[in-house]
């Protein structure tokens, strides 16, 4: 057996002995995910965005954007099918949650959703003007 083969046979043997395991992805509780949003929120909101006003097709974009956003953090959307759940976001010019209030709706879909909303990595914003359109947008949800 050649010196490759030795040293690929040790490889694997280690690994197995070893236990060799992907490593499991930790997912933060609800609680500490509102703790980022509120340090966040104490935290000086200086990120730089391009002037500008926003245009019709920026909005358009961003609020398709921001929906799809949250929405696949909720994978099993089609068992609150015809509820409704109204949520108010704040949100930084780095577009990281700052603020979160439900508004209104079904109470077990606004708990899905108030988890899918502090899971969601949202999308940033295209220029100053889109920011100060939806910094505090009130997004109600149907699925």
């Amino acid at each position: 057996m050649s010196k490759f083969g030795i040293a690929l046979m040790t490889a694997a043997a280690i690994s197995l002995l070893s236990g060799c395991q992907a490593a499991k992805e930790k997912h933060p509780t609800q609680e500490e995910l509102i703790r980022q949003m509120q340090q966040r929120a104490a935290a000086p909101d200086t990120h730089p965005l391009p002037p500008g006003k926003a245009t019709q097709d920026q909005l358009m974009r961003y609020a398709f954007a921001l929906r799809e956003a949250v929405m696949v953090q909720l994978p099993n959307s089609a068992r609150y099918q015809g509820k409704i759940c109204s949520v108010r976001l704040s949100l930084n010019r780095s577009a990281k949650l700052t603020g979160l209030q439900q508004e209104g709706g079904d109470p077990a879909f606004c708990a899905a959703m108030t988890d899918a909303v502090l899971r969601t990595t949202f999308p940033p914003f295209a220029s100053e003007g889109v920011y100060q359109i939806f910094n505090h947008p009130l997004l109600d949800f149907k699925p």
